[in-house]
């Protein structure tokens, strides 16, 4: 993000630059200026939305884009609020260990359940 200011401001001082000292062809810098920025512009976030894209096709088929332990769902919840969706949370070896366990895994979810999620 940095460096896509970095860049727009450095060609903007360059079209400053050439529109002042060869005023007879500032539409053609102006064209060159927004094409080359376009194209900067573009490059840098098409970077970004790959990584975008590829995280949404993980969701969309099911697989685990982040893997947190239970008692950090709880952390993240009160962090961040409703802003984030939580599925699951609760410990998988609970659910062949006893009942007891399986209460005590609900228990630590509890507040998140009565919230929605």
């Amino acid at each position: 993000m940095l460096l896509q200011y970095g860049l727009g401001a450095a060609l903007m001082v360059v079209f400053a630059y050439m529109s002042a000292n060869y005023p007879e062809h500032t539409g053609l810098f102006f064209t060159l200026y927004f094409v080359v920025f376009l194209g900067v512009l573009l490059l840098l976030t098409g970077r970004q939305a790959r990584g975008i894209l590829r995280d949404i096709e993980q969701v969309s088929r099911g697989e685990v884009i982040y893997e947190a332990p239970s008692a950090e769902v709880v952390k993240l919840r009160e962090k961040d609020g409703r802003e984030v969706l939580f599925m699951g949370g609760i410990d998988k070896h609970a659910l062949i260990e006893s009942p007891k366990a399986i209460n005590r895994g609900l228990e630590r979810v509890k507040p998140l359940v009565e919230e929605g999620g």
